[in-house]
């Protein structure tokens, strides 16, 4: 496997999903089933994303929850499903020789209609096994989820079609767009009282896709917390308060550590990371 730097990242995440695809195929077959359950075939016409029914939708649920290894990404796509009534899980069989794809679809009505899908290829043998993204026009999906433990949120200004293998590299569509997506979660984790408690605050991952000339193919940031907001890790511990009225006497000064990491990358740059201390 490739050594990761920020000019292959890329392909090492590719790689990494691949051999999750890999461990899959020697599998029984279980996505595969849910694929033929749902109607869809190999021999469909090509990308056209079609809700998956009910019972097809149950059996995916159950085979990925709770998940293993490499069915972790799709675990997420179900998940995120149940944060708003616009997003539904489909198939498609995208064109170009893929896979057959698991598909998140997010449905303005409009008017004017719009969507944006997201999709997994990641089942059939022989086949190309990679990420497909498209969206019908400027779209712009606010934050889903908000108050709870999972949000996503998904922005594009122009109508887009990009296909995106996980092994062989990234070619850029002919479209001159930019997306913006991300995905938080928060582990809700505060233990403790006044006098010594620990939390962990919400992780985030933003990704920006950019095909316009000058800017960056990519970039990637993962954080946990806000600087401004709650921290990513904060523990407090203030004895003080333990020892009551001898606090008179005795001093004993109280520690408050606050942290909120973040990491950001970009090709032909140097990883940038940030402790973001209080």
């Amino acid at each position: 496997m490739a050594t990761a730097t920020p000019d292959t990242l890329g392909d090492v995440l590719g790689q990494l999903i691949q051999a999750a695809a890999d461990e899959a195929a020697a599998q029984p077959a279980m996505l595969q089933q849910v694929l033929d359950q749902a109607g869809r075939t190999l021999a469909d016409t090509v990308d056209t994303v079609t809700e998956m029914p009910a019972d097809a939708l149950a059996a995916l649920q159950r085979i990925v929850d709770p998940p293993d290894w490499w069915s972790l990404l799709t675990f997420v796509l179900v998940q995120v499903a149940k944060l708003d009534a616009k997003l539904s899980v489909g198939t498609m069989l995208p064109a170009g020789g893929w896979s057959r794809a698991v598909t998140l679809t997010y449905t303005d009505p409009g008017p004017p209609a719009r969507a944006v899908t997201v999709g997994l290829a990641l089942t059939d043998p022989g086949r190309v096994h990679g990420l497909t993204l498209d969206a019908t026009g400027p779209l712009t999906v606010s934050p889903l989820g908000t108050g709870g433990t999972l949000t996503v949120s998904i922005s594009t200004d122009a109508e887009v079609h990009w296909r995106i293998p996980f092994t062989g590299g990234f070619t850029a569509p002919a479209q001159s767009a930019v997306l913006d997506a991300a995905i938080g979660w928060d582990p809700r984790i505060s233990v403790g009282d006044e006098i010594a408690h620990v939390s962990v605050g919400a992780a985030k991952a933003a990704v920006r896709l950019s095909f316009r000339p000058g800017d960056p193919l990519w970039g990637l940031r993962l954080s946990i917390g806000d600087p401004a907001g709650a921290p990513g890790a904060e523990a407090v511990v203030d004895l003080g308060r333990a020892l009551g009225a001898l606090g008179g006497l005795v001093h004993i000064g109280a520690v408050d550590e606050r942290y909120s990491p973040s990491l950001v990358l970009a090709p032909g740059t140097a990883p940038q990371f940030s402790l973001g201390s209080a």
